[in-house]
């Protein structure tokens, strides 16, 4: 868009070098760097195993009807429970991450994760 005043074509330019981010200059796309493979798949593996896992909640579902007295429409909002929860809880420990960094949150997670699962054999009925 150019125009007969240079003035107005300089602070064109100047405005449009000011947006430059993490995607280059506007209207610009920076190629992929070598480790965006790796990324996608990591990123692929992660949104499988969370499908898989609240997909999975279907197979203890009759046993915990059985156990409760739940019916079936009781049943489905439990499951709906279990992935609503899931899914906030996903959205805290991304929040977290983003203030804290993904590494120090990372371990946290791993090291409560670890604790619990030791903890479990000690649970008693």
């Amino acid at each position: 868009m150019a125009t007969d005043d240079p003035d107005a074509d300089a602070a064109q330019q100047e405005t449009t070098a000011r947006w430059d981010g993490p995607t280059g200059p506007v209207g610009h796309v920076l190629p992929p760097t070598s480790s965006s493979g790796g990324s996608f798949a990591l990123l692929g593996t992660v949104q499988t195993t969370l499908i898989f896992t609240i997909t999975m909640m279907a197979v203890p579902l009759p046993g915990i009807g059985a156990e409760f007295g739940l019916d079936r429409s009781e049943l489905v909002v439990v499951s709906a429970a279990y992935g609503l929860s899931f899914s906030g809880v996903l959205l805290f420990g991304g929040r977290l991450a983003d203030r804290f960094g993904g590494r120090p949150v990372f371990a946290a997670g791993l090291t409560v994760f670890t604790a619990a699962s030791a903890a479990v054999p000690a649970a008693t009925r």
